[in-house]
């Protein structure tokens, strides 16, 4: 071991210059290394903190638990946080011109739901009481609709229905035919 110590540092000493690139060339690589490493760990939080932007903050969600079960979710160990929100159906927009929507998907939000479901507010503030909502942006863009903070609106809530079945988010308000 120490003949190859030996033979090493006189290598060094006989081609300094080859020693130096050598060694600017290693601290190059580790620069190069860290800064790629960087650029990963930095994309995948702007991607988490897009998401949560975009689609709330939130790891699991569980949909159609009936409420009285509910309690076995929220009062679980696990469980750190926990937020509640209902679908109480949909309501016809009067005045909408938007014939692909023409109804309104309301839901139920609690305070903590409110908070991390990713909602950014354009103008105004979250609701503070059950008679005040939060108008989505499209619906006076694609509907045609001038609805303003403190307006009144009467909604006749109610469920989808289609041949005898129940449309959700998923189907669209019309059927096509090809």
């Amino acid at each position: 071991m120490k003949i190859l110590n030996k033979l090493t540092i006189t290598s060094l000493k006989l081609n300094k210059k080859r020693t130096i690139v050598t060694c600017i060339g290693i601290i190059l690589s580790c620069a190069l290394i860290c800064a790629v490493a960087g650029m990963v760990t930095s994309f995948q939080y702007s991607l988490i903190n897009d998401t949560q932007k975009k689609d709330g903050s939130y790891h699991v969600v569980f949909k159609d638990v009936p409420l009285e079960q509910e309690k076995y979710i929220t009062s679980n160990v696990n469980v750190k946080e926990s937020m509640i929100m209902q679908t109480l159906g949909y309501a016809k927009l009067e005045g909408s011109q938007n014939e692909y929507k023409p109804y309104a998907f309301i839901q139920e939000f609690d305070k903590e739901s409110l908070k991390n479901m990713g909602i950014t507010l354009i103008e105004g503030r979250l609701p503070e009481n059950p008679n005040e909502i939060v108008i989505p942006e499209h619906i006076n863009s694609n509907g045609k609709l001038n609805l303003k903070v403190g307006d009144t609106l009467n909604l006749d809530i109610g469920k989808r229905m289609f041949d005898g079945y129940e449309l959700n988010q998923n189907n669209p308000a019309y059927s096509y035919s090809y």
